[in-house]
């Protein structure tokens, strides 16, 4: 690992990364240059001329709210004496989705057991003390439903979907694999092999990759860095024991969500979890603390010449789930869009219309991804590596054009796309289940799509020009570079220079 020089460049600050995160990669401190000056002329205009005439604090235009939204469920929610909470939202469908969502994920782990959450997930389907593994797979095939398991940063996902009259059966099933797990060596082993496909399949991935480098610097010493799939090498050394020691400090009643979406009612989801899922420990004052988190603005590059493009991450720190800024920067997502040679050029996105015309990527889309405490917004891009010295600059501008200039036709255009997706998402009852919990874990309550429907329909330019301003206008950003030619990337004080404009 090697540091690019700041050279003889004045006024710096920054944070200097200090943690090895793989071979042949550069890591950058963060600093600022205030001498640079931009390559376009747009970004030398006085940011007092810009905002002179902007329509300031105009209101927001009117959206009607669907019927199907004003006519939504309400969400029940019952908490257990072991201090399990259990959520429903109940409709008139012949199916009924299952969540059971744990509070815990990679952020809970250390670097020496970094990949416990994701080789317990595959444990957790190799048997219990209740049911062999054989069992347990007829028992979820006599169902006839749809059982999985995910891990993320910070959860870890476990779901069913049955026809309503087999939810108490599916919810026996689910307790059974959170809270018996038989944990034998034999089923280890099988797990490991599994865990390590994961890794495997992961690393054929280049947006994957690309947002591994990106959490493992954003979030350098902090246990958000980590992968939710952990190390080849962890994975091969993890013990029984580790994985036991794991789950009975992880996975307790406090932080356990049930959550139920469908034609179930919330008083039998709840009578059947209170009597399958009695076994874990803790209570409604479960002394859990979250993980630590800070960002860290820096730059990495991994270059690999066999690669068949250059693949890159540029972005800021972003408003967590439970900041009010959360619905602005789902519209200021969609504000950056996304575009590739296949589908043509968004012509309401500045930035899809400029790298298109100046054929500076084969593709970039957007990525808002928030969590408890913290979020990321940028733009992922895929193109030739030799265009990569203009690319950032483009990237970055329109990320800075945003939070001085956005006009309110833009906004309302992105707003309706925004809309668009948050309706899309109802449709699926497992994936609206995992939505439920996710929120009570990290907001501390159901924030139903009526709600979700008027904040982002309230959001306004000036919304979007102040919060823009706050997290993405002369802030430290991140970058990420992969793959082949990648030597054309700007180094990270020129990349920072862009984050804001200034008058000559």
């Amino acid at each position: 690992v090697s540091t690019q020089s700041t050279g003889q460049i004045l006024n710096s600050v920054g944070h200097f990364v200090s943690e090895q995160t793989g071979n042949n990669m550069s890591l950058s401190r963060g600093v600022r240059n205030i001498v640079y000056c931009p390559r376009r002329t747009a970004a030398t205009t006085p940011v007092s001329s810009l905002l002179s005439g902007l329509s300031v604090g105009l209101k927001p235009t009117i959206i009607n709210i669907p019927e199907t939204l004003a006519r939504w469920p309400t969400t029940q929610v019952t908490q257990l004496p072991n201090g399990i909470t259990i959520a429903s939202e109940e409709a008139p469908r012949e199916t009924t989705a299952l969540s059971v969502y744990i509070n815990t994920g990679s952020v809970n782990e250390e670097k020496r057991n970094n990949g416990a959450s994701n080789l317990l997930k595959h444990l957790l389907f190799k048997g219990t003390h209740k049911r062999s593994h054989l069992q347990l797979t007829s028992d979820i095939s006599s169902l006839g439903g749809q059982f999985s398991a995910s891990v993320a940063r910070e959860s870890t996902v476990l779901q069913a979907h049955v026809l309503n009259e087999d939810s108490a059966k599916a919810i026996d099933i689910l307790a059974d694999l959170v809270q018996n797990n038989s944990f034998s060596e034999g089923s280890l082993s099988s797990a490991k092999d599994a865990a390590l496909r994961d890794i495997e399949e992961a690393e054929n991935h280049n947006y994957e990759v690309v947002m591994d480098h990106f959490h493992s610097i954003a979030f350098q010493g902090t246990p958000l860095a980590q992968s939710p799939l952990g190390s080849s090498q962890n994975i091969k050394t993890l013990k029984t024991a580790d994985l036991i020691d794991f789950h009975r400090h992880n996975y307790t009643g406090a932080r356990i969500i049930i959550s139920a979406v469908g034609g179930a009612k919330h008083a039998d989801v709840v009578k059947a979890a209170s009597v399958v899922f009695n076994s874990l420990k803790g209570s409604s004052h479960d002394d859990y603390h979250p993980p630590v988190v800070r960002f860290t603005g820096s730059q990495v590059q991994a270059p690999d010449e066999s690669a068949a493009a250059a693949y890159c991450a540029f972005g800021f720190q972003a408003p967590s789930l439970a900041q009010p800024d959360h619905f602005v920067f789902l519209v200021l997502k969609e504000l950056l869009g996304r575009w590739s040679t296949a589908s043509g050029t968004d012509l309401k996105s500045h930035l899809s219309e400029i790298v298109a015309n100046e054929k500076l990527a084969n593709a970039i889309s957007t990525f808002y991804t928030p969590y408890q405490r913290a979020g990321i917004l940028g733009v992922y891009t895929e193109g030739n590596g030799l265009l990569l010295s203009d690319l950032p600059f483009e990237v970055i501008n329109e990320m800075v054009r945003i939070s001085q200039q956005v006009t309110d036709s833009e906004v309302d255009h992105a707003k309706r796309k925004a809309l668009t997706s948050l309706t899309l998402e109802l449709d699926s009852s497992l994936a609206l289940s995992e939505l439920i919990a996710a929120q009570l874990a990290s907001v501390g309550r159901r924030v139903s799509p009526m709600e979700a429907f008027k904040q982002i329909s309230q959001v306004t330019a000036a919304d979007v020009r102040r919060a823009a301003t706050k997290y993405i206008y002369d802030q430290e950003p991140v970058v990420v570079a992969t793959g082949s030619q990648i030597i054309s990337l700007p180094d990270y004080n020129q990349i920072r220079n862009y984050t804001y404009w200034k008058s000559l």
